[in-house]
């Protein structure tokens, strides 16, 4: 993901970059983190650190692309051409095996959406950061880029970050990819 250079404007790769390089393109002293009125300018600038919240497709629209799915289609066709033919117990059969796939898959899509939104749910709800030389807790919304964020064993990341400083430092990725293992990060 690019950001923009607060000074040329110019898009930058992050991750590119080691910690020393991008604090100095976000213009931040480590021991000093951000002041008040930089994390103002940059929080009208970025805007607060959430998730945009999207609503999810109707059940009505999961199903008609169920049913517009190619294989379905190909199922509906054998129904209509076995009605036509008079094989009234195809026609049946064929007709509730598309039914119940079609509720079938309408019902798995809508749980699937249903544990992406629990998953946004378990976004990280207060943060420590160094600002103004302290480190103070706020709203992990509040965050803005450039702050020095501090984590210390168990607790979870409360936004994507570059790891300044770490003694053994392992996390937990399990959530998404289903990684069972911490792994080490440097």
């Amino acid at each position: 993901m690019t950001a923009v250079d607060n000074e040329s404007g110019a898009e930058v790769a992050w991750y590119a970059l080691d910690a020393a390089a991008a604090l100095d393109r976000l213009g931040v002293v480590t021991a000093e983190g951000l002041n008040d009125a930089e994390v103002d300018s940059r929080r009208e600038r970025f805007g607060a650190n959430t998730l945009p919240a999207v609503a999810g497709p109707s059940a009505w629209s999961v199903a008609w692309r169920q049913i517009i799915n190619p294989m379905t289609l190909m199922l509906i066709g054998v129904v209509v051409v076995s009605a036509l033919a008079d094989q009234r117990s195809t026609t049946v059969m064929v007709g509730l095996l598309v039914s119940l796939n079609v509720v079938r898959g309408t019902s798995q899509e809508i749980k699937a959406q249903e544990s992406v939104d629990a998953l946004a749910h378990l976004q990280v709800r207060a943060a420590r950061v160094r600002r103004n030389g302290s480190i103070v807790e706020i709203d992990a919304a509040e965050l803005v880029p450039g702050d020095i964020v501090s984590l210390e064993a168990g607790e979870s990341a409360p936004a994507d970050g570059r790891i300044i400083t770490a003694a053994t430092l392992e996390m937990q990725e399990s959530a998404l990819p289903g990684e069972s293992a911490p792994v080490p990060k440097d």
